[in-house]
């Protein structure tokens, strides 16, 4: 008979190593897709995110037979309805063309005729400042107007990603956009 001896393992099984090899692969996989968006890309998925907001507005301007406005912000914009006293703009509550913030590391610049337009600080009200304004201060600015006639007031808009990517979009008196300038820095 021969002595029972202990066995000493000394390293993997072909079947521990299979194991986490898959783990990291799949781990690594997810981690690629959520890093893989180029400022590129995001500025074109904004920007035609707009674009289709634009002639939403403008169709739901004709549809409704009063005019749309659009107010931007640096980190946003919404759309607005001229109030039933033609006085006053009212912020658009509408699920699809509600307020929207851009991705945090995009800038946005109006432009018309070669000026820029004047913006207020953030789509994101500041409770404490908010609270000392007067409600002249509060209210709604309309930039462009979307007329019942499906009219649009011409206008440029840059999206930038600091000092990586610029795009300048055109808008012209239809709504209908173009890219004017795209650069990768």
């Amino acid at each position: 008979m021969r002595p029972v001896t202990k066995k000493q393992h000394q390293g993997f099984t072909l079947m521990e190593v299979m194991v986490v090899v898959t783990i990291i692969s799949i781990m690594a996989g997810i981690s690629m897709i959520s890093f893989n968006q180029s400022p590129s890309k995001l500025l074109k998925r904004e920007s035609a995110q707009l674009r289709t907001l634009i002639l939403s507005a403008r169709d739901e301007a004709i549809f409704q037979s009063r005019p749309l406005a659009l107010e931007f912000f640096p980190d946003g914009y919404r759309f607005l309805v001229l109030g039933e006293n033609k006085e006053d703009w009212k912020v658009i509550s509408d699920k699809h063309l509600a307020a929207h913030q851009v991705i945090k590391t995009v800038e946005l610049s109006p432009y018309r005729d070669d000026l820029l337009i004047e913006m207020q600080k953030s789509i994101i009200p500041d409770e404490d400042a908010e609270e000392s304004k007067s409600e002249a201060e509060n209210a709604p600015t309309p930039q462009v107007f979307f007329l019942p006639s499906g009219e649009v007031s011409p206008f440029e808009l840059v999206l930038e990603f600091p000092a990586k990517v610029l795009l300048r979009l055109g808008f012209d008196s239809m709504g209908k956009a173009k890219i004017v300038t795209h650069r990768v820095f």
